[in-house]
């Protein structure tokens, strides 16, 4: 496992746990599908 993809998982597992899950009731859940693809293709 190469070490640069594993700090890249931590950050977008940390992302979506604290901030972006507390705001999934107030969003429907294709659109937060969408935010979640959005990031991971941002990122990776």
């Amino acid at each position: 496992m190469k070490k640069r993809s594993y700090v890249k998982c931590q950050l977008l597992v940390g992302d979506i746990e604290r901030d972006v899950i507390r705001k999934i009731s107030r969003m429907k859940q294709p659109y937060f599908d969408e935010v979640v693809e959005k990031i991971k293709s941002t990122i990776f």
